[in-house]
């Protein structure tokens, strides 16, 4: 894994990314949209997985 910084690029996105093969696995924008397995997430976090498997534990949410 690495982690590069795109500046120049529209938003300096920040990727993390598998050495190996160069594929970007998430990227951080510069408006704060967080993306998992997507180079373009439209929301503060967005996860896109072709597997359908996601799972989340111990989630707490708190609303004001």
């Amino acid at each position: 894994m690495g982690i590069k910084y795109q500046g120049g690029q529209s938003s300096n996105p920040i990727d993390i990314f598998r050495y190996q093969t160069n594929e970007t696995v998430a990227r951080f924008q510069e408006n704060g949209n967080v993306g998992i397995g997507t180079t373009s997430p439209g929301e503060k976090l967005t996860i896109q997985n072709d597997n359908s498997i996601v799972k989340f534990d111990n989630i707490q949410t708190t609303f004001s």
